[in-house]
C-alpha cells in the first residue's frame, strides 16, 4: 500500500472511531435516565448487574478478538490469501465453538440466577429471563462478531464502525419505543438482543462482500494454525483478566474501607474518565490493523514512523479533551450529578491524568502487541495491576478517595514508563526522542487551552452542562492553532499540510480539478 493512502486510510479510520464513540456517548446519556424513569430505580439496579454478570461470562473469548485482527493484518501485509482463509476459517468454527459453550453455560445458569445474585422472589422470574436474553445475545455475538474484527484487520474500520453505530442507534431507537410500550427490563433484553444480531449479520454480509479471501468452509480449520493463534491470544486473555479486575478492585476496596456514600463518588469519577479515556484512544485504535500489516510486509521503518507520528496526533486529539474536563471537573461534575460530587472532582483529575499518561503510551503497546511481544505487554499489565493494588492499600486509609485515585495514577505513569524504556530498541526509538516527538508538540496547545478554559470559566462561570460543553469546546479550538503554529516544525507542518491538501483535491469532482 502506498504511503499516501495510508495517510488517508488512518485518517479517515480514526474519524469513523471517533463517530461510533461520540454515537454511543450520545446514545448512552440520553437513554439511561429514561429507562430509569421507565423501569425504576430497582429494576435498572438489577438489568445493570445482569449485564455485569454475562459480561464476566463474555471472558470465554479467551483474547482472540485481538488475534483476529493482527493475524488478518499480518497475512494481508504479507499478501498471503491461502493462510488467511484457513485463519478465517479456524477463527469463525473456534468462535462457534466457543459461542455454543457460552449459550449452554447461559442455559445451565439461568435458573440459577435469583438465588446466586440474591434477587427476591417476585423479581426471580424477569432475572432468569433478562439473564438468557443477554448470555444469548452474548453467545451470538461470538461468531457472527468475528465478521467486524476482520473487516478492521482488513482496514475496513469505516463499514466495521457504520455497522456497529447502526446497531447501538437502533437498539436506542428499539429500546425508546419498546420502553414506552411495555416498560420493563425484559423489553429492553429483547432490544438489546434483536438490534445486536441484526448489526452483526450486517457486518457478517459486508464482510463476505467487502473482504476477498475470507473462508468460512470447515475443512480449512487448521488445528496447528489454532495453537499458534492461541499462543498469542492467552496473553491478552491475561491482559483482559487484569483490566476487568482493574475497574473493580478499586471499587471493592473503597468499600471495605470509606461509607458507601464515598463509593458512588468514585464511582462517578471513575466513569468520567473512562468514558473520555475511551474517546480519545480512537486514534491509537485506528492504527493497530496498520502496524501489524506493515509488520507483516517487512516494513519496519514505517512501523517507526506510525509509532512516532501516531502518537503525536494521538497526544494532540486527547490533550484538550482531558485537560479541559481535569481543568472543569468541578463544576461538570456539580452541574452533572448534583453539588454533593465537587468532593469527586480531585479523584476525577487524578484519574484523568492516568488516563493521558495511557494514551500516550497506546502506540507503543499497539506495536509490541503486533510485532511479538505479547507476552511482555501481558505481564506488565498485571504487574500495574499488583502495584495499583498494593499503593490503593497503603494510601487509602491516610489519604481517602483522593489515595486511591493517586495509586491509579503512579502505578500507571512507573509502569508505563518502565515498558517504554525497557522496549526502546525494540520499537526502535530513543527513549527522550519518543516523548520529545509524542508529547512536546502539544505543550503549547496545552498552555493555550488552559488559559482559555480557565480565563472564561472566570468571566462566564460553570454553572450549568451547556457552559461547561461551551468552555470545553472553547479551550479545544484554542489548542489547535497553537498546536499547528508553535508546536509543530516547519517540517511537519508541511507534511500534514500535504496530506491535507491531498485527501482535499481527491474528493473535489473531476470537472473543478480539471478547471
Amino acid at each position: 500500500m502506498a504511503e499516501k493512502n495510508r495517510s488517508r486510510l488512518i485518517l479517515r479510520n480514526a474519524v469513523s472511531n471517533y463517530a461510533r464513540q461520540v454515537a454511543q456517548i450520545l446514545v448512552f446519556l440520553l437513554l439511561t435516565p429514561y429507562i430509569v424513569s421507565k423501569v425504576g430505580s430497582e429494576d435498572f439496579g438489577l438489568w445493570s448487574l445482569i449485564q455485569a454478570v454475562v459480561g464476566l461470562l463474555g471472558l470465554v473469548d479467551m483474547g482472540f478478538s485481538t488475534s483476529v485482527v493482527k493475524y488478518v493484518a499480518d497475512a494481508r501485509g504479507r499478501g498471503d490469501t491461502e493462510r488467511l482463509g484457513d485463519l478465517t476459517a479456524t477463527f469463525f468454527w473456534q468462535y462457534a465453538g466457543l459461542g455454543a459453550v457460552l449459550g449452554v453455560a447461559t442455559l445451565l445458569l439461568a435458573p440459577m440466577v435469583p438465588g446466586l445474585l440474591g434477587v427476591a422472589a417476585e423479581d426471580a422470574a424477569a432475572a432468569r429471563g433478562v439473564f438468557l436474553l443477554i448470555g444469548l445475545r452474548a453467545a451470538q455475538g461470538l461468531p457472527l462478531g468475528l465478521f467486524a474484527g476482520i473487516l478492521v484487520g482488513f482496514q475496513k474500520q469505516v463499514v466495521s464502525n457504520a455497522t456497529r453505530t447502526l446497531g447501538t442507534l437502533s437498539y436506542g431507537i428499539a429500546a425508546w419505543w419498546a420502553l414506552g410500550v411495555s416498560p420493563d427490563i425484559g423489553t429492553l433484553a429483547h432490544a438489546s438482543l434483536w438490534t445486536g444480531l441484526g448489526a452483526n449479520l450486517l457486518a457478517a454480509a459486508l464482510c463476505l462482500r467487502n473482504a476477498p479471501g475470507v473462508s468460512l468452509a470447515p475443512r480449512r480449520f487448521r488445528r496447528g494454525l489454532l495453537r499458534e493463534i492461541s499462543s498469542f491470544s492467552l496473553w491478552f486473555f491475561l491482559i483482559q483478566v487484569s483490566i476487568l479486575l482493574a475497574t473493580r478492585v478499586d471499587t471493592i476496596v473503597v468499600n471495605a474501607y470509606l461509607p458507601l456514600a464515598a463509593v458512588a463518588l468514585y464511582a462517578v469519577a471513575m466513569r468520567v474518565a473512562e468514558q473520555a479515556a475511551t474517546l480519545c484512544r480512537q486514534m491509537v485504535n485506528s492504527l493497530t490493523p496498520m502496524i501489524a500489516e506493515l509488520k507483516g510486509a517487512g516494513e519496519d521503518r514505517n512501523v517507526r514512523a506510525v509509532l512516532l507520528k501516531g502518537s503525536m496526533l494521538s497526544v494532540a486529539g486527547s490533550t484538550p479533551v482531558l485537560l479541559g474536563l481535569g481543568l472543569l471537573a468541578e463544576p461538570l461534575l456539580a452541574a452533572w450529578m448534583g453539588e454533593e460530587y465537587r468532593s469527586a472532582a480531585v479523584p476525577c483529575q487524578l484519574l484523568l491524568a492516568a488516563a493521558f499518561v495511557s494514551i500516550v503510551h497506546g502506540n507503543t503497546e499497539n506495536v509490541l502487541t503486533m510485532t511479538g511481544k505479547q507476552r511482555f505487554l501481558a505481564l506488565s499489565q498485571v504487574g500495574l495491576q499488583g502495584l495499583n493494588l498494593t499503593l490503593t492499600l497503603l494510601l487509602i486509609v491516610p489519604l481517602g478517595l483522593f489515595g486511591v485515585a493517586l495509586a491509579t495514577l503512579a502505578s500507571t505513569a512507573l509502569v508505563k514508563v518502565w515498558v517504554q524504556w525497557k522496549t526502546r530498541e525494540h520499537c526502535g526509538v530513543e527513549f527522550g526522542r519518543f516523548y520529545a516527538e509524542s508529547v512536546g508538540p502539544s505543550l503549547a496547545g496545552a498552555v493555550a487551552c488552559a488559559a482559555v478554559v480557565v480565563g472564561g470559566w472566570r468571566v462566564l462561570g460553570a454553572g450549568s452542562l451547556p457552559v461547561v460543553a461551551a468552555l470545553l469546546a472553547s479551550g479545544c479550538a484554542a489548542f489547535a492553532p497553537a498546536f499547528w503554529f508553535a508546536g509543530l516544525s516547519a517540517k511537519d507542518r508541511e507534511y500534514f499540510g500535504g496530506k491535507l491538501r491531498a485527501a482535499a483535491a481527491r474528493r473535489r469532482p473531476a470537472a473543478e480539478v480539471a478547471a
